[in-house]
């Protein structure tokens, strides 16, 4: 009879205590996975920049263009090399829709960096890649990049059964940028991006840029840009510009050494660069080679004035208004009906923010998880006061 008795006092506080247990997981789980969903959004940093001369977008899933006007502001998410041998730098504003780099002008700093800085911003302008990979070029060949890519190239070389192996050379090629708005820096195959805040002059060959890091590390990632790896997401870090006739030094914050040193080099030697690493080989008779301020050159015996030696009021003036170039997709403009409906047609100016539709469905998930898990951990209290 006294078991009995135990076993009736005893059984509901045992199915009591497993229910809040059961509910103290879920709610666990439910706040994890608020707080995972909250971390990734903090990767979609996004910074304003005003256009300074009426441009179009390109798009590739709906073959759209939209016509932006100047002074129009505009969310930039991160940026990506378009064209042959991705020849610049485009920033994404929206889902699928994206603007040149050098229609953009960075309001927050009064100094702008001079032309001869400036890296795969323009069409067979500058182009900028660490120096072991202009020394692969002169050695001709490819698997020299092995010596400071290694890491890279294996994680790049995938055999995913159905298609065989894809190769680290296969592999798309990014140069350097360097703008007045974007950073994207690292090795040769891991770039990281860098929002410029503020620039500051120390002499015509010297400049600091102060930026936010925009380091995303996403599931599918194959490289990695082990320059920065110290660099976290939204860190503020100052980088130190110091060139020398075609050459650019590299240093971060206050650091007397340079992390890297960089080639600036022309969109043939660029060209080049891109057939070595697909074919293990290429012309390099013919070729410009980056030269020392004093004209000397590692490559060869002449004397010869550097590529980018420019003067500081040197600009490149881009007055066209077209849709860009004709190695980027063919696109339509769209024009405003009398319904303010959009159609195929003739160009129209839109809203001056386009915010990226990722960005927001990631943060309205956010926010509703978390309001879940608020009212799940609110019920778990209210049950376990009440049991009391």
């Amino acid at each position: 009879m006294i078991l009995k008795t135990l076993n009736r006092k005893t059984l509901p506080v045992t199915e009591c205590a497993s229910h809040r247990i059961a509910s103290h997981r879920i709610a666990s789980k439910i706040i994890s996975i608020s707080l995972i969903l909250f971390f990734c959004i903090n990767f979609f940093y996004a910074e304003e920049y005003t256009l300074f001369e009426d441009t179009y977008s390109i798009t590739f899933y709906n073959n759209l263009s939209v016509k932006y006007r100047k002074n129009d502001i505009l969310n930039v998410t991160k940026v990506i090399p378009f064209g042959e041998y991705n020849s610049i730098y485009f920033g994404k504003i929206g889902e699928d829709e994206f603007i040149a780099i050098n229609k953009f002008t960075n309001d927050n700093s009064q100094i702008l960096l001079p032309n001869n800085f400036l890296a795969a911003v323009f069409e067979k302008g500058s182009y900028l890649y660490p120096k072991y990979v202009v020394d692969t070029v002169f050695k001709q060949n490819r698997d020299y990049l092995s010596n400071f890519e290694s890491e890279n190239m294996k994680t790049m070389t995938i055999d995913d059964g159905s298609w065989g192996i894809t190769y680290w050379y296969e592999r798309e090629i990014k140069s350097q940028l360097i703008s007045n708005e974007v950073l994207s820096l690292g090795s040769f195959f891991g770039l990281s991006t860098f929002f410029v805040k503020n620039i500051k002059k120390i002499n015509k060959n010297e400049f600091e840029i102060f930026t936010i890091a925009n380091i995303r590390i996403l599931p599918g990632d194959l490289t990695k840009n082990y320059l920065f790896a110290d660099i976290k997401n939204e860190q503020e870090v100052k980088f130190r510009l110091k060139k020398g006739g075609d050459y650019l030094e590299l240093f971060v914050d206050n650091e007397e050494s340079p992390r890297e040193t960089y080639c600036y080099v022309n969109n043939d030697f660029r060209i080049a660069i891109n057939k070595l690493v697909k074919n293990n080989s290429c012309e390099n008779q013919n070729l410009t080679w980056p030269r020392h301020a004093d004209g000397t050159c590692d490559y060869d015996d002449e004397i010869k004035p550097p590529v980018t030696q420019l003067s500081d009021n040197d600009f490149v003036a881009e007055e066209e208004e077209e849709p860009p170039t004709d190695s980027l997709p063919e696109i339509d403009t769209l024009e405003t009906g009398d319904d303010g409906i959009l159609t195929a047609g003739e160009e129209t100016s839109v809203n001056k923010r386009s915010p990226d539709l990722s960005l927001l469905i990631l943060i309205a998930a956010g926010v509703a998880v978390l309001i879940v898990a608020i009212m799940v951990v609110v019920i778990v209290r209210k049950k376990k006061h009440k049991n009391k």
